[in-house]
């Protein structure tokens, strides 16, 4: 146990030192405007109409992401994966491409970084549809390591306390996310147009209410008063009915 914490520190150490190079390159590490034009999705789609008319390889297409996966190809180039919550695809980085300072950044680069790629698509010896960069762009540095992809997050206490990186790894439950949100929009939509009303109540009441369930009480400092953590909002939608 001792000898995974101590290989994570130094992972973690060996991060932040390559921070440091990047911003000592005038480049800001954490978070950058930029300007997504097309979603990863969008792209991969693309693909039918690339099959059918061949010349249109030369379209240009400007995404970004989050590394998932990043491997050299010598000294000259570097093959990876981006993705966004639309899908995931391979990139393609040359030097006599982007240029020599940018390929210097992109080899400070790994697993959980977000880059910006802008350029055409083609496919790999091997068939895969992939994104050749003709222009690259840093945009935010991952600290954190992410867990082994092959294994995946699979440990139940650590994919409920660290949510965000069961989001990261766990394409299933992403989906879930995303299938809920529409849901709940659509039920919204349809209720909207009956002429039903969306309307917030108060978190906090000042009397307890829920039934015989146990509340959560707090102080509320300026009003110096005791509050109630809402059970149940009935209170105040019957009061909203009346009225």
């Amino acid at each position: 146990m001792n000898q995974i914490v101590e290989s994570k520190d130094h992972i973690t150490q060996d991060k932040w030192n390559k921070v440091e190079e990047i911003r000592a390159m005038g480049i800001e590490p954490f978070g950058r405007k930029y300007s997504k034009l097309n979603m990863i999705e969008d792209i991969i789609n693309s693909e039918v109409e690339f099959d059918k008319n061949p010349e249109n390889y030369n379209e240009t297409f400007q995404t970004a992401g989050r590394i998932m996966s990043f491997r050299p190809a010598g000294k000259k180039a570097v093959f990876g994966h981006i993705e966004d919550q639309t899908g995931r695809i391979q990139f393609y980085i040359r030097k006599d491409i982007v240029g020599d300072k940018a390929f210097e950044v992109i080899s400070k680069t790994g697993t959980g970084d977000f880059i910006g790629i802008k350029g055409g698509v083609f496919r790999t010896g091997k068939g895969e549809f992939t994104l050749r960069a003709s222009e690259f762009e840093f945009l935010s540095k991952n600290i954190k390591p992410l867990p082994d992809k092959f294994h995946g997050l699979t440990d139940v206490e650590t994919r409920y306390r660290q949510r965000y990186v069961d989001l990261i790894m766990n394409k299933e439950v992403k989906e879930i996310f995303i299938k809920r949100t529409k849901i709940i929009s659509h039920i919204r939509n349809i209720l909207t147009n009956k002429n039903f009303l969306e309307v917030e109540t108060p978190m906090m009441h000042p009397i307890v209410g829920g039934a015989s369930a146990r509340p959560f009480v707090t102080h509320h400092n300026t009003l110096d008063m005791e509050l109630y953590l809402r059970i149940a909002p009935e209170l105040y939608l019957k009061r909203l009915i009346v009225g």
